[in-house]
């Protein structure tokens, strides 16, 4: 099979065209597995499913950055997170940019800000203060709280209104 070079652009390959053609979902599919392994990698099995599609909200997010990229084994938790994936049809977006949102398990009793994410904010997050797996001295990484978006939608908040709180100067559609 040869592929030809026009004025510095690759031409597509007519066999390779067409094999894509025929199998439009084979991109969407990579990309929502993609996307609900590295959700999988930062939920835990007792996450409610309004934290699990706020960290779906997020994965895409990120995904959409930096490409990440984990290999979660399917187990019961994955295809939780698979089956609520179409219901987290959210866009987050930093002054109209989609940037990459930093999490963190647990945050000191407020988020952490960090020169290389100016958009992340200083937040409360006293709840954390609240967990089992809290640790008074020690030094928390910047990021969204995980243990934070779920402690507030265990508590009545949609996953929509966590992330508004832990991301207050985001635009969420």
């Amino acid at each position: 099979m040869i592929c030809i070079v026009v004025m510095g652009i690759l031409a597509v390959c007519p066999l390779i065209a067409a094999s894509y053609s025929q199998n439009p979902e084979t991109n969407s599919e990579t990309e929502k597995k993609e996307i609900v392994s590295l959700a999988r990698s930062l939920c835990k099995e007792d996450f409610c499913d309004e934290t699990i599609k706020a960290i779906l909200a997020i994965s895409k997010n990120n995904h959409s950055v930096k490409k990440e990229k984990t290999n979660a084994e399917p187990d019961e938790l994955y295809y939780r997170i698979e089956k609520l994936f179409s219901k987290t049809e959210l866009s987050l977006t930093y002054e109209g940019e989609t940037v990459y949102i930093p999490t963190a398990t647990l945050s000191k009793g407020y988020i952490k800000t960090d020169k290389l994410y100016p958009y992340i904010k200083k937040v409360a997050s006293p709840w954390d203060t609240y967990n089992k797996n809290f640790v008074y001295q020690k030094e928390y990484p910047c990021g969204i709280s995980l243990e934070g978006i779920n402690y507030l939608c265990s508590n009545g908040l949609s996953y929509k209104e966590a992330l508004m709180w832990y991301l207050p100067n985001f635009s969420i559609k």
